[in-house]
């Protein structure tokens, strides 16, 4: 048996905002803990993007604990804050010693990792409308930076998502992820992918592009270990000791093509995905996931294949 397991686990505070990797992460309801709870709406409720904004790949996220230190697996107090900045020079990586008040020195913000209350707004999240918390603070500091009416919301726990009722069970919950609670990349098949738009141009070429990096699609796993693309006839796997159900892959947008470092847009990866990977009138990379159970998933995790399905590329055929 192939051995198999997580190389990377990465949560996503604020929607389309840059991600943070963690060494571990408590999964429950609505996916991992402090993923996606937090989301900026336009003026009418509706969810904003990368789609229509590339320069949120610019937020930039790093979690402090409850007495305002920067956390990290190690540290003796529970995570608290969540400090929110602007990266200026493209950098994706967070600056492990900054404090709280060289943050705030910067401009950044400070906001509280889950809101109790405060005023509730209605707002959209592509078919759904859930309930939301806005945090006045936060819709301020957003509007300044961009010079647009934003609000800043948060979704309580009670609030959270029915999963799409054809791909999932009574009560699997979301918070403001596109669809589903966890999205794994199978590193394997970003390799291979890479060597697909290599492969695509002159070979004068090649030495000028740069391998696509992960965060272009915004995975909350990544595996090690399985071959290229295997992923696609998953139907369910295990993560240490936890089953998850895989409803389906993932389908692509404009959102992998922004550059997280400069921001702009490129071809790829849709000009390869629409070659090498598109059925069903879609693109797909990724796997969606719903992990069952509460508890904790670690780096290094194992990850062991349970069940397959045939080809979803096999049910396009005429």
């Amino acid at each position: 048996m192939v051995a198999a397991s997580i190389s990377k686990i990465v949560i996503y505070p604020i929607k389309s905002c840059a991600g943070i990797e963690l060494e571990s992460a408590e999964h429950g309801p609505g996916g991992l803990r402090f993923d996606r709870r937090w989301m900026l709406v336009d003026s009418h409720g509706a969810f904003l993007s990368q789609r229509t904004h590339p320069q949120f790949a610019g937020i930039q996220t790093m979690l402090f604990d409850r007495e305002r230190r920067p956390w990290n697996a190690s540290s003796e107090t529970p995570v608290h804050f969540l400090g929110v900045f602007m990266s200026s020079d493209g950098s994706l990586s967070s600056p492990e010693l900054l404090s709280v008040e060289l943050l705030e020195k910067a401009g950044g913000l400070l906001l509280p990792l889950e809101v109790k209350d405060g005023p509730s707004c209605q707002v959209e999240v592509w078919n759904d409308q859930v309930r939301a918390l806005e945090y006045s603070p936060g819709s301020d500091w957003f509007r300044a930076h961009f010079d647009q009416d934003l609000r800043l919301v948060y979704l309580p726990e009670k609030e959270l998502r029915q999963v799409n009722p054809h791909r999932s069970r009574p009560g699997d919950r979301v918070g403001f992820a596109d669809g589903y609670p966890l999205l794994l990349v199978n590193g394997a098949s970003l390799d291979s992918l890479n060597s697909m738009i290599a492969g695509g141009v002159d070979a004068a070429q090649r030495s000028k592009i740069s391998p696509l990096s992960w965060e272009r699609f915004r995975p909350n796993l990544i595996l090690e270990g399985l071959p290229a693309w295997d992923e696609e006839t998953w139907r369910e796997i295990k993560i240490a000791e936890f089953m998850a159900d895989v409803p389906k892959l993932c389908e692509r947008c404009v959102v992998t093509t922004i550059d997280p470092t400069s921001r702009q847009k490129g071809p790829e990866p849709l000009k390869t995905l629409a070659r090498e990977k598109k059925w069903q009138g879609a693109l797909w990379f990724g796997a969606n996931l719903i992990l069952r159970g509460d508890g904790v998933i670690s780096l290094g995790s194992p990850v062991e294949v349970i069940r397959r399905r045939p080809h979803p590329a096999l049910a396009a055929r005429p």
